[in-house]
């Protein structure tokens, strides 16, 4: 993986759950380019510790995360639509919607 020299988390650590193992690779830093009228722009996109964890909401579980600054128990139902997250940024709406006639 490509390192940037950038103040935020470009990797995060796996967990595990009642023995189940959550991957959370798809929330590893990656560029994305934008090809403006003029210009080409390189953007480094980083995933915080909200994407996939909240506190004393529905889907939070009794499992505590750091990512140095801040503690926060896991929440399954943000884990799940996590992974969504790079397809969104990248295209514009996850790839699993293209075909679904109620989504735009």
């Amino acid at each position: 993986m490509k390192r940037y020299h950038i103040a935020a988390r470009q990797q995060w650590e796996d967990f595990t759950h009642n023995g189940n193992s959550y991957s959370l690779n798809h929330l590893s830093s990656h560029e994305v380019v934008f090809n403006g009228k003029n210009h080409r722009y390189t953007f480094v996109v980083t995933y915080g510790l909200h994407c996939f964890a909240k506190n004393d909401q529905p889907h939070t579980i009794d499992l505590q995360y750091s990512d140095g600054h801040e503690i926060r128990n896991v929440n399954l139902e943000r884990y799940h639509l996590s992974k969504y997250l790079r397809a969104i940024i990248e295209e514009g709406r996850p790839s699993s919607w293209k075909n679904s006639p109620n989504r735009t």
